[in-house]
């Protein structure tokens, strides 16, 4: 889809196009030219003939296309990029998980060896804002569910799940955020 920043100008998809392919262009001469080490953003193979002997870091974040949309979502683009982020798993010279969970999910499902792949967890900034006031309107005992509340973040069957807790505990809430 087009960036928003790019939606209000006419002919805006063909300048995302052209921004795109520059963007792949530059990556490939900066490969050819020689960097020490390259970690992309994403699961796009382009690039893969330019890296020479650069070393090359993966980060995978979950693996819930394998698991669990492919199954729902039969389509092209789904099968698309789990075969890109196969391939590219496997030519990594390290990948990172962010979780125990995901580095055994990638070992279950790729079949690749456990010391090729480094949990590091994520993290926020740990620069105070003293700006951010907290909404003083939450109650005092909540469970916080972050993320989208539809099919694959499994929303349904966590409310279910808490729904006893809720129900036998009524200063107890439920409150969810992003998505």
């Amino acid at each position: 889809p087009t960036k928003p920043y790019l939606r209000n100008i006419k002919g805006g998809w063909r300048i995302q196009n052209v921004l795109t392919a520059y963007n792949k262009f530059l990556v490939k001469r900066s490969l050819s030219k020689g960097v020490d080490i390259f970690h992309p953003t994403y699961f796009d193979t382009y690039y893969l003939d330019s890296l020479g002997k650069t070393k090359f870091v993966l980060t995978i974040y979950d693996m819930i296309h394998e698991k669990k949309i492919q199954a729902i979502h039969q389509n092209q683009a789904t099968a698309q990029l789990i075969a890109d982020k196969k391939k590219l798993a496997l030519v990594a010279s390290k990948i990172i998980a962010i979780s125990e969970s995901t580095k055994k999910d990638i070992i279950d499902l790729y079949g690749i060896d456990s010391d090729k792949i480094e949990v590091i967890y994520l993290s926020g900034s740990l620069q105070q804002d003293h700006a951010f006031q907290p909404d003083k309107n939450l109650p005092k005992k909540y469970i916080l569910f972050v993320g989208n509340r539809r099919g694959y973040k499994n929303f349904n069957f966590f409310a279910k799940s808490i729904a006893s807790l809720l129900t036998a505990d009524k200063n107890l809430h439920l409150i969810c955020a992003g998505g």
